[in-house]
């Protein structure tokens, strides 16, 4: 009860803007959950980091890591994974003029191997911390043309 009244403290918080970008990540999340299943990975990845060039506008580091955490917020509130979510955050930075680069990684884990999706802005994680990140090897070409860096 008492983590549910501090959700709906910090919920009654959020500005008009955060709802806003709550709103979008989440109802992106959803599309990009459906498309991946509908279109396929190359050409929802493809769309996901189309820039928009027409108008740019210029985010701070503030409001990148704010958009950042409302689609971690979404990925919370619908169950989805890294990949929806990664995808989600490439497209709405990037319908923003963000630059970001799209990775996946793998690792070994027994005789499985598991797979993790992630964003990266100016050389950082934007939405996983660098310490789990250092268990999976990216693929440094397997995204060499669909990224919009």
């Amino acid at each position: 009860m008492k983590k549910l009244r501090a959700r709906a403290i910090r919920a009654a918080s959020f500005s008009a803007n955060d709802w806003r970008i709550l709103c979008e990540s989440t109802f992106t999340l959803v599309g990009m959950h459906l498309a991946l299943r509908l279109v396929g990975f190359p050409r929802v990845v493809s769309w996901a980091a189309r820039t928009r060039t027409a108008r740019s506008t210029t985010w701070s580091s503030v409001e990148v890591e704010h958009a950042a955490r409302f689609v971690a917020t979404a990925g919370r509130l619908t169950g989805l994974l890294c990949l929806p979510r990664a995808l989600t955050l490439t497209r709405m930075l990037a319908r923003r003029g963000v630059t970001t680069k799209l990775r996946i990684g793998v690792r070994p884990e027994g005789d499985e191997l598991l797979a993790h999706a992630w964003v990266e802005w100016m050389g950082r994680a934007l939405n996983d911390d660098e310490a789990s990140l250092q268990r999976f090897a990216p693929f440094e070409r397997a995204l060499d043309g669909i990224s919009n860096v």
